[in-house]
């Protein structure tokens, strides 16, 4: 039966549909009949004229309106712009079944999502999970998201086929920022996922990083912004009191909407710890970027703080002094002591950081006792190898709060100084300004005598024995015979008596001679009989005069090519079967003579 035109006109209906607060007179048959939602309804009390009211209802009026042609078995279109409200409006109205609108829904949405991966069109899966996050859970609900996620990230990591869209004449940074602007509008929880499949499915740590940067800075522009939104509602809020009346005689959908506020706390906890430290080693994590955040995480009691501070703490060797004073007392001593947990050298680093960073602030002026005491508490005592730096600032600030001071205060400031690693100008400069007590400059000077005394020991000693060592050897050398000039050429033991005069004169002055006389043993020994592992050559000595002249004086007694094939003219032992069996020669007598046989793996071919 055709509905359809019930569904135009609205006549004989038995049910009234609100969405949006548009109104659908339809009839309740053709919904129960597709619908499980409107199924469980007629199985309640229902009365003839039922009213029903959709809240939330996904896509709107428009989509229900599509929704309802189904139901009439009208026509209807689906595209790829409202693909994912029809699927999540058909999961709400729970039309499951054969041929219903869930099946249908769902297989148009994995031919879109199909082909975007094909094409690598990460912009288009990026549309579909805009479209997710207007229609909310139901998105979730339906799997949508899930699907949409794994498509994206198949996008970054696949290999482009012969079906990859051509590369667009628009510049890169256009495409790719419309792209990127999109994603990071999305809900933290699914950000988090394509954070996590990307790791898991082998996306550099330096992109993802890259990717929760940029989500958390414009997370924090979107808060200042509502901060300073909030502060100027609130400023207005008596002059719009006193326009009530005025507002009231115009339409309610004046009214304006409610800010959403971003949770920012929720987005650090999530964004951040999601990824190891090392996807954080890039360009934009500056150091105004991680004292900013470090701020707002410490402000906020992020579970974050303890990352951020690893992070900062990664980042000493790349701070100047200019950029160590933005970052506030408090952060420095959080990272320092975070820094310092490692090894020496990460010590040495920490230390060297609170030295340079109180050392510009007290050329500027504006370094206090608290500061010094706080940071100079938070580096590690063993990271030092002097306390000049240190003394140079306690002696600044001495100076200029010598009135605030009071005697345990400065005592406490005196402890930070260890004055036996203080240098001798160092100590001079504290004894002629006598800001300090001289007895910490005295302490410190009998360390430095000590030092220097451990010193003077430890160079006279080693002269000692050099000098000692050097009396052996010269008298080694004057009673020790010079080796022998010239070895024994025909010996056959000609290198056992180059290594007996070695044995014998191992301190001997005239290494090189040695070395010569090795050299001669082998010469000789080289000039007897030349074994092989064929045969045995006796070669005669000849003189220079020789046909075929060598640097020892012999000569072959066959030639090149002989010796040639004599090496490789070898019969091997055949794999082949065949070759077992009596291999046919060739007899120049024999009738045969026009038909020479050549058989595989011979000896001779």
């Amino acid at each position: 039966m055709n509905f359809s035109r019930f569904r135009e006109t609205g006549d004989l209906s038995d049910l009234t549909v609100t969405v949006n607060g548009s109104t659908f007179k339809l009839h309740k048959f053709p919904l129960f009949t597709k619908s499980g939602y409107f199924n469980n309804l007629a199985r309640g009390n229902m009365s003839d004229t039922q009213k029903v009211e959709l809240t939330n209802f996904p896509g709107g009026h428009d989509i229900f309106s599509l929704v309802a042609d189904f139901c009439y078995s009208m026509n209807y279109d689906l595209t790829k712009n409202n693909i994912v409200q029809v699927r999540s409006a058909a999961e709400y109205l729970q039309m499951n079944g054969e041929a219903n609108l869930i099946e249908i829904s769902e297989k148009f949405l994995q031919d879109t999502i199909t082909s975007a991966k094909m094409s690598r069109s990460s912009a288009g899966i990026v549309t579909l999970l805009l479209y997710c996050a207007t229609v909310g859970t139901l998105a979730e609900r339906a799997g949508i998201v899930d699907q949409c996620i794994e498509a994206l990230v198949d996008c970054w990591v696949k290999l482009p086929t012969r079906f990859s869209s051509p590369t667009s004449k628009k510049p890169p940074e256009e495409k790719s920022e419309k792209v990127s602007s999109s994603l990071y509008t999305l809900p933290v929880e699914w950000f988090v996922k394509i954070l996590t499949l990307g790791n898991e499915k082998g996306v550099k740590l330096s992109e993802l990083g890259e990717m929760a940067i940029r989500y958390v800075t414009i997370s924090l522009e979107k808060d200042e912004a509502d901060d300073s939104k909030s502060k100027s509602d609130s400023k207005g809020k008596s002059q719009e009191q006193d326009d009530s009346t005025k507002t009231n005689t115009l339409s309610p959908k004046s009214t304006d909407k409610s800010i959403i506020k971003v949770d920012i706390s929720k987005v650090l906890d999530t964004i951040l710890v999601v990824l190891p430290e090392e996807a954080y080693v890039v360009s934009e994590v500056t150091t105004e970027w991680v004292t900013k955040v470090l701020r707002i995480a410490t402000a906020r009691g992020c579970s974050c703080r303890e990352l951020l501070v690893k992070i900062a703490g990664e980042m000493l060797n790349k701070l100047s002094p200019e950029d160590l004073c933005i970052i506030s007392p408090s952060v420095l001593h959080d990272i320092v002591l975070e820094s310092s947990r490692g090894d020496g050298d990460h010590a040495e680093k920490a230390c060297k950081l609170v030295d340079t960073y109180m050392s510009e602030m007290a050329s500027k002026g504006v370094l206090t006792a608290e500061t010094f005491k706080l940071l100079a508490s938070a580096a590690p005592s063993g990271g030092r190898v002097s306390h000049d730096k240190m003394y140079e600032v306690l002696e600044y600030i001495l100076k200029t709060e010598k009135e605030k001071l009071g005697k345990e205060q400065k005592r406490e400031l005196l402890e930070q100084i260890n004055f036996n690693l203080l240098s001798e100008g160092t100590l001079q400069r504290a004894f002629d300004s006598e800001i300090v007590p001289q007895s910490h400059v005295a302490r410190g000077a009998l360390a430095l005598c000590h030092k220097l005394r451990s010193e003077l020991d430890s160079v006279k000693y080693i002269a000692e024995m050099q000098e000692e060592e050097l009396q052996k050897y010269q008298a080694r050398a004057a009673t020790s015979p010079l080796a022998p000039a010239n070895a024994s050429r025909n010996s056959d033991s000609g290198f056992s008596d180059s290594r007996e005069s070695l044995k014998a004169s191992p301190d001997t002055t005239d290494a090189v001679k040695a070395a010569q006389d090795v050299l001669s043993a082998a010469r000789s020994k080289l000039s007897g009989p030349i074994y092989s592992s064929h045969r045995v050559s006796h070669m005669p000595y000849t003189t220079q005069t020789s046909s075929y002249p060598h640097p020892t004086g012999v000569e072959h007694d066959i030639s090149l090519d002989d010796e040639l094939e004599f090496k490789f003219d070898r019969t091997f032992r055949s794999l082949d079967q065949r070759a077992n069996q009596r291999r046919p020669t060739y007899n120049p007598s024999s009738s045969h003579t026009k038909h020479r046989t050549y058989f595989p793996y011979s000896h001779r071919y």
